[in-house]
């Protein structure tokens, strides 16, 4: 690839960027640019709602999405990244922004897991442990006997009553996110499955423009890895695969990426 004539630092996004604005580019890169500055504005604004979901850990908006492609960044070097294929700044940006669209929690997200048997196993569980947080989050949560001293004024009452009811819903919080933190990586990739191969499931806002299922499945199984203890799974993923662009992606390389962007 000739030398680019750049004023600013070389990124990924820039690199994707360049394929489009060159000269020399073909439709198919406009398509994989327009693409991903949409999805990048809806994925941002998904990534939000993982602030109210997770309200006790670190932040999983687009500002670690941002802090995950810099460490990507700065391992390649700009010398490298100029060496990126268009097909692999489209996927590496998009499962850097996918990876962890698993903790975002819907409301029937949270339904289905105060329902499910392994939620009821998992506080059985802990409440075996001598963890005082979580011991405090579970009397919270099984509290039942709300009554209080008869001496007390009405409005006293009420208000000792919201302040417990305020503390089952810190409660509920906290251990929803603890019960979904382990499965995230793997729920990410199975919503971006769904998106994919179930058309009236997509995410509104969510652009595929026509680019193949194959590429986006590829993204799907690279950010459902950056999770995964067994570095065997990535190992097990192909090194190279056609793109989009009349070039190559290489999920391997993508997902090894991730897991380093990420632990960084």
């Amino acid at each position: 690839m000739a030398k680019k004539d750049r004023k600013t630092r070389c990124t990924i996004e820039s690199q994707l960027e360049y394929f489009y604005k060159n000269g020399q580019h073909t439709e198919r890169n406009g398509i994989l640019w327009h693409a991903w500055c949409q999805n990048r504005r809806w994925l941002s604004q998904l990534l939000e709602t993982t602030m109210g979901s997770f309200p006790t850990y670190s932040k999983h908006d687009e500002s670690h999405a941002k802090t995950v492609l810099h460490n990507i960044e700065m391992i390649l070097g700009e010398k490298r990244i100029a060496e990126l294929s268009a097909s692999d700044c489209f996927m590496l940006l998009h499962t850097v922004y996918i990876h962890d669209i698993g903790m975002v929690i819907t409301y029937e997200d949270r339904e289905a897991i105060v329902g499910n048997d392994k939620f009821i196993d998992m506080i059985n569980e802990m409440e075996d442990e001598n963890d005082p947080v979580f011991q405090r989050a579970i009397r919270a949560l099984q509290k039942r006997d709300y009554s209080y001293e008869d001496e007390e004024s009405r409005e006293e009452q009420v208000k000792r009553l919201y302040s417990d009811k305020l503390e089952v819903y810190y409660a509920i919080l906290h251990l929803i996110a603890t019960y979904r933190r382990p499965d995230h990586g793997i729920l990410s990739s199975e919503r971006l499955e769904e998106w994919t191969l179930k058309p009236e499931k997509l995410g509104s806002g969510f652009s595929m423009a026509g680019i193949p299922q194959r590429i986006f499945l590829w993204i799907a199984k690279c950010a459902g890895l950056h999770a995964d203890g067994n570095f065997q799974h990535i190992i097990d993923l192909p090194q190279e695969d056609n793109g989009y662009a009349s070039d190559y992606l290489h999920p391997r390389f993508v997902a090894v990426l991730l897991q380093l962007g990420d632990i960084l």
